[in-house]
């Protein structure tokens, strides 16, 4: 573009600011102030700067798209995780709540069995000896209770004699039956026949009329729960050798 060295005002006014500023105004008319090389060298310049100010702002923008569309998959990614996690905490949750179930039944299932076991040891074991023994079996029955209590933590449940200071002894039930026999506190409550040395011939006569017992071959630990509780049972209804 060659760039007319005299222009009025109109076709001043026409010219793009970065032009206009190769001319000087010279009463009413714009005189030019460098020379054709000049002047097409700063056109030269304009349009590069133009298409460089061109290119950037394009490049701006498809940076801009693209920040917008990474923008969306990270939101997506992020909305997905969310998803994920709340369903693996839903999940466990889940499963949480079965184990618990399912441990408090097996809680509840074994503080039964435990139960059970305590009163054959226990509470069976101070009933027979106090109907054995006593002419009033519920005035006696407490102080027997009293000195008994079940071992659960060995291989085999069995019944604990306790001493009269309430700590577990080597006393055997016969001993235990012969110090309330021999007692004078309960001496008013004690059977005839025993306090007349007649106990130790009866006791033999009730382990020789309680029958066969379980078989024994078995371990313990691999008895099922019925054959368990049979066999203590029986242990409690039989009598104590020891």
């Amino acid at each position: 573009m060659k760039l007319k060295k005299i222009l009025d005002k109109a076709a001043y006014d026409a010219l793009t600011d970065d032009v206009k500023k190769l001319y000087d105004k010279s009463g009413d008319k714009f005189i030019l102030q460098v020379e054709d090389d000049d002047a097409a060298e700063a056109l030269r310049a304009r349009d590069h700067e133009k298409r460089r100010a061109d290119k950037a702002e394009k490049e701006l923008n498809e940076l801009k798209v693209q920040i917008e569309e990474l923008t969306g998959q990270v939101e997506e990614l992020t909305a997905k995780d969310g998803d994920k996690k709340n369903t693996v905490e839903a999940v466990e949750a889940k499963w949480q709540k079965k184990f618990d179930k399912e441990i408090g039944a097996e809680k509840a299932n074994v503080e039964r069995l435990s139960g059970q076991l305590k009163k054959l040891l226990v509470e069976n074991k101070a009933l027979e000896l106090a109907n054995k023994i006593s002419t009033a079996p519920a005035v006696i029955l407490p102080h027997i209770r009293a000195r008994l209590q079940a071992d659960l933590d060995g291989d085999e449940p069995v019944t604990v004699v306790l001493d009269k200071d309430g700590k577990a002894s080597a006393l055997t039930i016969d001993k235990l039956e012969k110090e309330f026999v021999d007692s004078p506190d309960f001496k008013s409550i004690i059977k005839s026949n025993l306090g007349s040395g007649g106990g130790a011939n009866n006791r033999t006569q009730d382990r020789n009329s309680g029958g066969a017992l379980p078989d024994k071959s078995k371990p313990f630990q691999s008895l099922s729960m019925e054959e368990k509780l049979a066999r203590i049972s029986a242990r409690v209804e039989g009598a104590d050798n020891g």
